[in-house]
């Protein structure tokens, strides 16, 4: 439509110049002489106009009026264009409106929490997920020492216990726990009865067993996740937890799909902190017991306290695969 309309611009400029110029500038212009034919004299002797002349004048006014409607109808049409199109917004953005509304006022924030969290389970809202039973999974893997430090700990459920494996000897000097640049010694590998739908892995990075401790000790901060070959492996730093969240588990791989067993390399870790403790058997005491009502015995608090330096060891106190409902 553009197109057709410039084309009638050049035409309505074209002719219109005619009735406006005299003949010898008619006679001037190179497009006049080489059509002759086509046009004659804008007016005859005794004054009366040519018919070639009324016929230009007839065109002329013809075009114009075609242009002038051709405009009248474009502005129409986009007058309507918009309209619709604001028409078309106000009404989408009543709906979201009124949706947001909806639901803020018919859901409450733990439903709608729950919605989030089934579409996106975490560690510590996995909704939607059922945990792999721990007599399906058979840990293996090398170890600090046995049993202390055994690959076991990390599935036995128990916070208590840390799987550590072997450290470089220099690593009790550094006060900072150095892996060997092995996979096969700082590697766990979890081995299951039957195949498992892996849709999250969780840990809980240290000795989460009290604030003073699980400062006092290294952790793990590079962690490696594969199930066929190391090159396909997901890898995730941990974080140091506060004291109030250290048992709170983290995320180390999501989606392994359908697996009959996976791995978990150590890369690195953090160092320890020195902390001051009010244990007696920490600072090199024994222990007094209190006796509880309830038959238990409470440890007395060492009143002077002292400092621990840092323990150069690290490694994960508990790991949980979790599989999609069925």
């Amino acid at each position: 439509m553009s197109q057709l309309a410039a084309r009638i611009r050049v035409i309505h400029r074209r002719l219109g110049c005619l009735s406006t110029v005299t003949r010898p500038d008619l006679a001037a212009k190179s497009w006049w002489r080489r059509h002759p034919d086509k046009l004659v004299q804008t007016r005859s002797a005794n004054g009366s106009r040519s018919l070639a002349s009324r016929m230009r004048s007839r065109l002329i006014r013809s075009w114009t009026l075609i242009f002038r409607l051709m405009s009248v109808r474009k502005s129409r049409r986009d007058e309507a264009g918009s309209m619709s199109e604001g028409v078309v917004t106000g009404v989408l953005s009543g709906l979201v409106t009124a949706g947001l509304i909806a639901l803020f006022t018919f859901v409450s924030r733990d439903q709608l929490a729950e919605l989030v969290t089934r579409r996106y389970p975490t560690c510590d809202a996995p909704r939607g997920l059922t945990e792999v039973p721990r007599e399906l999974v058979h840990p293996d893997g090398e170890a600090l020492s046995s049993p202390d430090y055994s690959p076991t700990n990390a599935t036995d459920g128990y916070l208590g216990s840390t799987w550590i494996p072997p450290l470089r000897p220099e690593s009790f000097d550094a006060h900072q726990a150095l892996y060997y640049n092995s996979v096969d010694r700082n590697t766990l590998t979890l081995r299951f009865d039957r195949s498992v739908d892996v849709a999250l892995v969780c840990v809980n990075n240290g000795a989460a067993i009290s604030g003073t401790i699980y400062q006092n000790w290294g952790k793990a901060r590079t962690v490696s996740v594969w199930t066929r070959h190391d090159s396909d492996a997901q890898v995730t730093t941990l974080r140091v937890q506060p004291t109030e969240a250290l048992q709170v588990p983290q995320q180390v791989a999501r989606d392994l799909g359908q697996v009959q067993q996976l791995s978990i390399t150590l890369l690195d870790s953090y160092a320890g902190l020195r902390v001051e403790t009010y244990d007696p058997q920490s600072c090199g005491f024994e222990a007094d017991y209190t006796d509880l009502p309830d038959g238990e015995q409470a440890k007395s608090r060492y009143t002077d306290g002292c400092f621990r330096a840092p323990i150069p060891r690290a490694g994960l106190s508990e790991v949980t695969v979790f599989t999609r409902d069925d």
